[in-house]
């Protein structure tokens, strides 16, 4: 593209569910090392900690696991914490619940997860209830009444306050850059 774009994030939205859940002494955590500037960035914003998961070849990515992988790795201090999982999107949710699993046999009291479109594709929901994950939110991008229903510890965050000053901001010729800091 040769236009300008802007990323609209949900970041505003999970800053202020860390703040009503009382999680800001939590450990924000990427399942994954792409996420990790994500993450990053998102902790400093929120002056909390991140630490950085890494699940070995799994059979979401056509691997096999084998004595010569480790299972996972983990880059930061988990133990007796909190945790929160964030991720961009939840589908098959394998390194999800591996990064829960992980997560808890390294020692943190619980976790939750957080994603800003929760797909849920195949048998997700049913990984995501029999994982040691105690709550998982995501936005709602994406109608989520029926995997509500079959998923007790899901939840949804607005966006759409987002969504209509980004659109008011555009329309006045406004940056949205503002829109998204603290």
């Amino acid at each position: 593209f040769d236009l300008p774009v802007d990323n609209i994030t949900a970041e505003p939205a999970f800053r202020d569910w860390i703040k009503e859940m009382h999680l800001k002494e939590a450990v924000l955590v990427t399942p994954n090392p792409e996420g990790t500037k994500r993450v990053a960035n998102f902790s400093e914003s929120m002056g909390m900690q991140f630490a950085i998961v890494h699940v070995g070849d799994d059979e979401e990515r056509g691997g096999s696991n084998d004595s010569r992988h480790p299972a996972a790795a983990l880059v930061g201090n988990v133990k007796d914490r909190d945790c929160i999982i964030y991720d961009d999107i939840a589908d098959r949710c394998y390194t999800i619940v591996k990064t829960a699993e992980f997560l808890k046999q390294e020692g943190a009291k619980r976790v939750f997860c957080m994603a800003t479109h929760g797909l849920f594709t195949k048998e997700s929901l049913q990984m995501c209830a029999a994982s040691p994950i105690d709550q998982f939110v995501v936005t709602h991008t994406i109608d989520q009444h029926e995997n509500m229903e079959l998923y007790p510890k899901l939840q949804t965050v607005d966006v759409s306050h987002l969504f209509a000053e980004a659109i008011r901001r555009v329309h006045n010729n406004e940056p949205l850059l503002t829109l998204f800091k603290l």
